[in-house]
């Protein structure tokens, strides 16, 4: 069975499972069962919102931003300003969040934050945080966890090659999105994370032209690290 490592659980029921070499999972769950902890790794993270009430919930779903795992934890991305002329073109609801993004400087709706961010603001209007050990949800607060930190990353060919900080291990990860990433290896040390990770982007280039630009452009902003 695969497993996850973060799970939101949502009052409507709604279920994301993300992170880990697995990808990602959706499905419907309306509490804390055992179906939900069999799927999370130890150490996995559980945000609850069925405690949330119904106006801070729909507000936040609705304005707050959306969690993005290829971000830093404590990193956020805005979104970018939406030409009228994209506006015109959409419809339904998806035109009226355009038009919140570009007219409303509260309106975070369309914005990405990582996980440090997106746990604090759901934990201030009353959602639990909880951690899976020894199969059990235990309750936590933020202070407890530990985030995965970004402490890499570059474009390769056809994708996305980062190196991230967690439990005092480097980790490389390949995804271009950030939701499916497939971990190529842990170490102790940045050097040895940021070596392989520039192996992995000057393998996935193909042609002699793209490999010259890395070796100018790219490799030298590596060995500076």
């Amino acid at each position: 069975m695969k497993k996850y490592d973060y799970c939101s659980v949502g009052k409507c029921g709604h279920t994301c499972l993300i992170w880990g070499n697995n990808g990602c999972l959706s499905g419907y769950e309306t509490s804390v069962n055992p179906r939900v902890i069999e799927r999370l790794n130890e150490g996995a993270l559980l945000l609850v919102k069925t405690s949330v009430s119904n106006d801070n919930l729909t507000r936040e779903v609705v304005n707050g931003p959306m969690l993005d795992s290829n971000l830093d934890s404590w990193a956020s991305d805005k979104c970018p300003e939406i030409p009228d002329y994209m506006i015109a073109g959409l419809g339904g609801s998806f035109k009226t969040l355009a038009k919140a993004q570009k007219y409303s400087e509260s309106f975070s709706g369309l914005d990405k934050v990582g996980l440090g961010i997106y746990l604090t603001r759901w934990l201030a209007i009353g959602a639990k945080l909880y951690q899976i050990k020894n199969n059990e949800a235990v309750p936590v607060s933020l202070e407890e966890t530990q985030f995965p930190h970004l402490v890499h990353i570059q474009c390769a060919f056809w994708g996305k090659v980062s190196v991230w900080l967690l439990n005092n291990k480097y980790q490389v990860r390949w995804g271009g999105n950030g939701w499916d990433p497939t971990i190529k290896g842990e170490f102790d040390t940045e050097e040895e994370a940021i070596k392989l990770a520039s192996k992995l982007s000057w393998d996935a280039y193909d042609n002699d032209e793209s490999k010259e630009y890395f070796k100018k452009e790219t490799q030298p902003k590596l060995n500076r690290l």
